[in-house]
C-alpha cells in the first residue's frame, strides 16, 4: 500500500507521525509532507528555516519521502494567507497523490478537507483546539483548527485518536456513530531499554555513580514547568548525593539558569539539547523521570512521549494526574498534586520508589501501533 500522511506539527519536530511512519514504511511505501508553521516571534521571520518555507523542496529520511510544502508567510495574522496557502496545500497533495499512485491518505487539520478521491482517515495527535486556546494564540485559527478537524472526520473513514480522554470528547461532538480508534502515543522498546550496568552510564556522561539522578528532559517552553522545576531544586539543595539533570532547550532555559542563581540553588546540571545515542543515556541514567506538565484541558488528553521513554527504561516517574495518565494504571508513576510543592514533595518520595518498567507497557510499542493503525486502512 502507498500511504500519504499529512503531519499536524512540522517534519523538524518529533512527533508521532514520524515514529508511526517508520514502522509503516518497513512493509508499506510511505510519504509525508511537511509545512513550517510555527513562525509567531519577530525574530522567526528573520530566520533561515523562515525563508526556506517559501519553496518546495523533497528529501527522504528512514525510508519516508517527504515533500515540503511551500507557504507564504506571517499567514498567522492573516485568514486571506491562510486561505491562499491552504488552496496551495491542497493543490499539492493532489501532486503527490497522482505522482505515487497514493492507496490511503491520512490528514490533519493543517489544510481544510477536500474530496481526493481515494480512502482517507484522520489522525488526531493532541486536543489541538485546546492546545490553540491554551498557547494565547489567535483565536480565530483556533475556530479554523475545529472546523477544519470536523469536515475531516465526518468525511472520513475513520478517525485515529491519540487518548481516550479525547475519543470521548470528539463523540459527544460528532455523536456515537463514527468510528473512533485509539492509537496512543508510544516508544521503542527495541531502543528504550534498562541499562545493564546504570552506574557505568553513568560515569560515561561524567555523573557521579553514586548519586541519585533526577531528570528533566524535554523542550521548556512553558513558564509553569519552570516553577515546578524550582520547587523541586529547592527540596534537593540539602541533599548531597541527589541532583537534578535539564536536558534540552526552550525560551525559558535562561530564565530557570538565572532563578536557581538567584537563590543560590546548586544541585541542578544543565546538560544542553542531546539527541541520539548520548540523549538515550541520558534517560537511561535517571533514577526518576519528572513530567513537570501543568493540569490543562489540553494535557489532561495528551499520551505523553516523556512519561513512556523515562517507563521504557526503568525510571520512577513524577506527573500530575492528567487523566489519560491516571488511566494507564503504569506502576512506576507517582502522582502529585496540583501545586509546585507537591509536585517537589512527590519527587522527593519517589527517590524511594524502585522504578521498574511497568507490565503493560509492550501495549505502546511503536511497532504494534503500527499495526493496529493498518487495521484502520
Amino acid at each position: 500500500m502507498r500511504i500519504l500522511w499529512v503531519p499536524h506539527a512540522p517534519w523538524h519536530v518529533p512527533q508521532r507521525e514520524k515514529y508511526l511512519l517508520t514502522y509503516l514504511g518497513r512493509h508499506h511505501s510511505v510519504y509525508s509532507t511537511d509545512w513550517d508553521t510555527d513562525f509567531r516571534r519577530l525574530r522567526d521571520y528573520a530566520s533561515r528555516r523562515y525563508w526556506r518555507s517559501f519553496f518546495p523542496a523533497a528529501s527522504k529520511e528512514d525510508g519516508i519521502t517527504v515533500y515540503h510544502i511551500p507557504r507564504i508567510g506571517p499567514a498567522l495574522f492573516s485568514r486571506g494567507l491562510r486561505a491562499f496557502n491552504s488552496r496551495v496545500y491542497q493543490e499539492w497533495i493532489a501532486r503527490v497523490i497522482e505522482r505515487h499512485h497514493i492507496d490511503w491518505l491520512i490528514a490533519s487539520f493543517v489544510v481544510p478537507y477536500v474530496d481526493f478521491g481515494i480512502p482517507t482517515s484522520i489522525d488526531i495527535g493532541d486536543d489541538n483546539v485546546a492546545y490553540w486556546s491554551e498557547s494565547g494564540g489567535p483565536q480565530l485559527y483556533g475556530r479554523e483548527i475545529a472546523e477544519n478537524e470536523l469536515a475531516w472526520i465526518r468525511e472520513s473513514r475513520g478517525v485515529t485518536v491519540v487518548s481516550s480522554v479525547l475519543r470521548e470528547r470528539l463523540q459527544r461532538r460528532v455523536g456515537p456513530s463514527k468510528p473512533f480508534t485509539v492509537i496512543p502515543n508510544g516508544v521503542d522498546l527495541d531502543v528504550f531499554q534498562p541499562p545493564l550496568d546504570k552506574g557505568r552510564v553513568k560515569a560515561d556522561l561524567d555523573l557521579n555513580p553514586h548519586f541519585r539522578y533526577m531528570s528533566c528532559i524535554g523542550s521548556f517552553n512553558r513558564h509553569g514547568e519552570i516553577e515546578r522545576l524550582l520547587a523541586v531544586a529547592r527540596r534537593i539543595q540539602p541533599l548531597s548525593y541527589v541532583r537534578l539533570v535539564v536536558v534540552g532547550r526552550g525560551k525559558y532555559i535562561p530564565l530557570l539558569q538565572k532563578r536557581l542563581a538567584q537563590e543560590g540553588l546548586t544541585g541542578v546540571i544543565f546538560a544542553g539539547f542531546q539527541q541520539g545515542d548520548k540523549l538515550l543515556r541520558y534517560f537511561q541514567a535517571t533514577d526518576v523521570g519528572l513530567c513537570p506538565y501543568p493540569l490543562t484541558y489540553g494535557l489532561h488528553a495528551s499520551s505523553p512521549l516523556r512519561l513512556l521513554q523515562y517507563s521504557a527504561v526503568g525510571a520512577a516517574v513524577v506527573i500530575p494526574p492528567l487523566q489519560e495518565v491516571v488511566r494507564m494504571r503504569f506502576g512506576n508513576v507517582l502522582l502529585s498534586g496540583e501545586s509546585d510543592d507537591s509536585f517537589a514533595d512527590a519527587a522527593l518520595a519517589s527517590l524511594d520508589s524502585p522504578g521498574g518498567v511497568p507490565n503493560n507497557l509492550g501495549e505502546y510499542h511503536w511497532k504494534r501501533l503500527a499495526h493496529r493503525m493498518e487495521q484502520c486502512f
